[in-house]
């Protein structure tokens, strides 16, 4: 499965894509939101691993982009999140139809665990 991780932290994104790339998977990388809009409606990866809190466009407007691209949109986005699930706005990921959250610290049996459940529900 290609998924592409987008975080403007580098070293999260290599303790994702070791961990992604240990099972299996292809990984694609972003630093921030414009090079992941530009990642997902180039190579259209099966899921995203998105972080909410990034520097010029966040997660939540990547995600609001996304949803609005016809090649996009149905891709899976799992935000990844260093606030508690009660201050990561929850509601308003239902709106945009986040698929689920991963907080940080990241347990890498959370990210096995998140793909599962995404593709079990499409």
């Amino acid at each position: 499965m290609k998924v592409l991780i987008v975080d403007d932290e580098e070293n999260i994104r290599k303790f994702l894509a070791i961990t992604l790339k240990a099972e299996g998977h292809e990984v694609l990388s972003a630093a921030n939101g414009e090079e992941a809009i530009e990642i997902a409606r180039s190579e259209l990866p099966e899921a995203i691993f998105l972080d909410i809190r990034m520097p010029e466009i966040d997660g939540w407007e990547v995600l609001r982009r996304l949803r609005k691209n016809e090649k996009t949109k149905k891709i899976p986005v799992i935000f990844l999140t260093a606030l508690p699930p009660s201050q990561s706005n929850l509601a308003t990921s239902h709106i945009l139809e986040a698929d689920a959250f991963i907080t940080k610290p990241i347990d890498p049996k959370e990210v096995s665990l998140a793909l599962k459940k995404v593709f079990e529900r499409s």
